[in-house]
């Protein structure tokens, strides 16, 4: 391997390192999206990068991660399973390079948030977790007619086996913070309800223990008058 294969490597490996970085960082995973945007962008030489990530509720893709000019289209963006290109690779879960002319591809659909009309090629990979889920799709395109390599290819597919990784991760955090967050709240629910009995039955203890103490007192009273003028009474 020649100098340059060699400072290639050297670069990717420098890459994957801030990727795994960033990934096993404690960012939330919006924040973490963001940042492996930028990487992923910088690491294929691309000029745009989307994340859509599946979701199992709406049976959508949807973009979940952009460059900060297409923020305003997160969320927004939402595709069916084989509708355009990123459909096509998330049903199929095959890489798919389109150098240029994307527009007599049959799979490639025009999304206007995305401005496809500003780029030429497209690299779209799927994200599929260790157990085979789908996850989502990476896209990566480029102003200038670029034809993607294999070190391209192989590159975006680990840096979106580990993106799928942390994805993972953080559902699993999630679901368990809400587990937490669900018992926090039925123990809090539990207490007040305690509390609440115990309030209950002090106010009815109260109240007999009362009523009886002045009951006794006027009993007492009454004996005191009787004292004097009925001591038979008084006694009984």
């Amino acid at each position: 391997m020649g100098d340059v294969g060699l400072r290639g490597v050297e670069a990717e490996n420098r890459l994957l390192r801030r990727v795994i970085e960033t990934i096993t960082s404690n960012l939330d995973l919006g924040t973490l999206l963001a940042s492996l945007i930028d990487l992923v962008t910088a690491a294929t030489r691309g000029d745009a990068c989307f994340l859509l990530l599946w979701d199992p509720d709406e049976e959508r893709l949807v973009l979940r991660a952009a460059p900060p000019s297409f923020e305003a289209a997160v969320g927004s963006v939402r595709l069916r399973l084989g509708e355009g290109v990123s459909g096509w690779v998330a049903q199929n879960r095959e890489v798919v390079a389109i150098p240029e002319d994307k527009w007599s591809d049959p799979r490639y659909k025009y999304n206007p948030e995305l401005e496809g009309e500003r780029f030429t090629s497209m690299l779209s990979v799927p994200v599929i977790s260790k157990t085979g889920t789908l996850l989502g799709v990476f896209n990566v395109h480029t102003l200038a007619r670029r034809d993607f390599s294999d070190r391209d290819i192989r590159f975006l597919r680990l840096t979106a086996s580990l993106v799928a990784e942390a994805i993972e991760h953080a559902n699993l955090f999630g679901a368990l913070a809400d587990k937490e967050s669900a018992l926090e709240a039925l123990v809090r629910t539990t207490i007040e309800a305690q509390e609440e009995e115990r309030r209950r039955v002090a106010a009815e203890i109260h109240d007999g223990v009362t009523q009886q103490l002045v009951s006794i007192w006027y009993r007492l009273q009454a004996c005191g008058r009787a004292l004097r003028a009925d001591p038979g009474r008084a006694e009984r």
